[in-house]
């Protein structure tokens, strides 16, 4: 219930529309906060509202392309990845986040480059995602910080030119 300090004087007040500074970067500083615990396998990639990513999944609904991989692997290795990509720069995810990780994993319609060579390299990795939450995380934790950090414009250029196979030389390794 609004109080009296926050009631107009009448019903024709007019609002005043104050400008908002730009929003600051997250980073778990406050007493209580887990800001990374290698031990703790199921948290994922620390970050404001992370959970936001599966929220935006349906923006890319038709145009996933997930091969022999679940649809439901696919979007839960997705999720991870575009909450990596947040967490890296202290925010919530955005819908950039969730293009740039189905880019990532050549679940894009459209994903420049030759994914013959690695697509069964990339099923086998993601392949359980959905049951196991931890596989994707992992998956998303070994993929190289530059690709992450790209723009998806950048992305479909570099992957036009180098091809997927450096994104995913590394992963899987462990």
């Amino acid at each position: 219930m609004a109080t009296k300090p926050f009631v107009p004087e009448s019903r024709d007040s007019t609002y005043r529309e104050a400008p908002l500074p730009p929003a600051r970067s997250w980073f778990g500083t406050r007493p209580g906060e887990v800001w990374s615990d290698p031990d703790a396998v199921h948290f994922g990639s620390v970050g404001p509202d992370s959970g936001y990513a599966g929220r935006l999944v349906h923006l890319f609904g038709k145009r996933l392309e997930t091969g022999r991989l679940s649809r439901e692997d696919a979007i839960a290795a997705g999720t991870a990845m575009a909450e990596r990509r947040a967490a890296l720069s202290g925010r919530a995810p955005i819908a950039e986040d969730l293009e740039v990780a189905f880019l990532l994993a050549g679940l894009l319609e459209g994903a420049p480059g030759d994914w013959s060579l690695v697509s069964s390299k990339v099923e086998a990795a993601l392949r359980g995602s959905a049951a196991e939450p931890a596989t994707a995380e992992e998956v998303a934790a070994e993929l190289p910080e530059d690709w992450m950090r790209s723009k998806p414009r950048d992305i479909r250029d570099r992957l036009g030119r180098e091809g997927p196979e450096g994104i995913w030389a590394g992963v899987g390794r462990r």
